[in-house]
């Protein structure tokens, strides 16, 4: 969680820096991205803790923020660019990756 706020930060002082519809549209997705991030790991932690073999993951929820991020952009379209918004919403997957090469390259042998 500690890369979405880091992320967040950086897009939240380009928007006050330079008002970029852009980074308006990563604040959005990113926001986004970290409630489908969260739902995502409820899902699995309850399966974890329930000790199941089915593991919901979430989908539903997740793309019901994703329909939410782009109804929002849909209502202002006019300050919020779809790019930002669609970059935001991939950051999640962006930080899993990244997290799983460098634990993959720095994990103790």
């Amino acid at each position: 969680m500690i890369y979405f706020a880091i992320f967040l930060f950086l897009f939240l002082a380009w928007y006050f820096i330079t008002k970029s519809s852009i980074a308006l549209g990563l604040i959005l997705g990113t926001v986004i991205s970290v409630f489908m991030a969260f739902s995502w790991y409820v899902s699995l932690r309850r399966a974890y803790d329930e000790h199941t073999t089915n593991i919901r993951t979430g989908s539903a929820t997740r793309v019901i923020l994703v329909i939410l991020a782009c109804l929002i952009w849909y209502k202002f379209s006019a300050y919020i660019n779809i790019f930002g918004v669609l970059l935001g919403l991939l950051l999640t997957y962006v930080l899993i990756t990244f997290h799983a090469i460098t634990t993959q390259i720095f994990r103790k042998r």
